[in-house]
């Protein structure tokens, strides 16, 4: 009887060949995933571009086969000195209804916050990256410099921005997204929530959306408690009424604003005295509110601070013209002057 001999090249180029078929039937299926009506979204493209890096596609056939495209807005969220307000933050950010985005954290230095952070930004599906405002160009005002630095490394046509302090909605990109348009800012004011209720809160509720399901509890903070314009946080989702809360606003609020690269790149070589609303008004620009839209929760009790674009030189020749005292209110700063030295004379 004879026997089959098998020889070792057979057997090479046996496996060779099944390799092949179990890695085409892989791409198959993951072409068909990848392009289904429930997952065109950016971790789809980012789980199909690791799975073909996996494979040494791009080394073999070249790096035109892995699509580049390019993302549909950049986050810009400036790094505030809380590591647990931090982490509520990029658990927000994960739960993101709009995916397709990349996300720049700009940090002052490097401390301890900058890299507990920096080690969290893997475990987003996003295109993420840290940037230190010592590498950036210096700018005259916080404003100027904010924008510059995303500039600089922005890779969309469309920029998002808040601070590592807010909690976003989950519809936060969406809306931004939905409703830009050229030469318009849009600007929304935040839910201003209670110490007490932002050291409760865990990644585990803002994943588990409880923070929108139970806002209940926020509304009764607000009644009863420390919370601030909680009003602010009720999301309107419905076209017709956005049409009619999306109206022109005056300010715009450093951490949830929004405009075009090329509308960012205007107001930099914008400059003069004058406040940011006539900078912006002069630029061919208007602002508009996305207050109830693109929410927020801020977890702190702190104002709201304003994007600073225009010299401090406007500022300052208001504190010289007027001032403002617990006694006597806002007066000329020569009568609130004078005002002062009769008391000290009487007392």
């Amino acid at each position: 009887m004879s026997r089959l001999i098998i020889s070792p090249v057979h057997t090479t180029e046996r496996k060779r060949n099944t390799d092949i078929l179990k890695h085409t039937g892989e791409a198959i299926r993951f072409s068909r995933f990848l392009f289904s009506k429930n997952a065109i979204d950016a971790r789809a493209l980012f789980l199909f571009r690791r799975w073909m890096l996996h494979h040494n596609f791009e080394r073999n056939h070249g790096a035109t086969m892995i699509p580049q495209l390019q993302p549909k807005a950049t986050l810009v969220v400036y790094l505030t000195g809380n590591p647990h307000f931090a982490d509520l933050c990029l658990a927000s950010i994960g739960q993101q209804t709009e995916q397709d985005f990349e996300l720049i954290i700009i940090a002052d230095g490097a401390s301890d916050i900058a890299r507990h952070v920096q080690s969290r930004l893997p475990l987003l599906p996003q295109q993420s990256k840290v940037v230190w405002t010592h590498d950036l160009v210096h700018y005259a005002t916080s404003g100027q410099q904010l924008l510059a630095g995303a500039l600089q490394h922005a890779t969309s046509e469309y920029l998002i921005f808040t601070d590592s302090d807010c909690i976003l909605h989950p519809q936060y990109v969406k809306e931004h997204v939905q409703h830009r348009a050229a030469l318009r800012i849009l600007s929304g004011r935040r839910v201003e929530l209670s110490d007490a209720m932002s050291v409760s809160l865990s990644q585990r509720d803002i994943t588990d959306g409880t923070i929108q399901s139970s806002y209940h509890r926020v509304i009764m903070d607000g009644l009863f408690g420390q919370s601030l314009h909680v009003s602010r946080g009720i999301y309107c989702a419905n076209p017709i009424l956005q049409r009619l809360i999306s109206t022109r606003s005056r300010y715009v609020y450093a951490s949830n604003f929004s405009l075009y690269r090329s509308d960012a790149g205007r107001l930099l070589v914008m400059n003069g005295i004058a406040d940011e609303y006539t900078l912006i008004r002069n630029a061919g620009m208007h602002i508009t509110s996305v207050t109830n839209i693109a929410v927020q929760y801020h977890c702190s009790s702190n104002s709201h601070r304003r994007l600073v674009l225009a010299s401090d030189m406007f500022e300052k020749v208001l504190k010289l013209r007027y001032n403002v005292s617990p006694e006597y209110g806002w007066q000329p700063a020569g009568a609130l002057l004078e005002a002062q030295r009769k008391t000290y004379r009487q007392n």
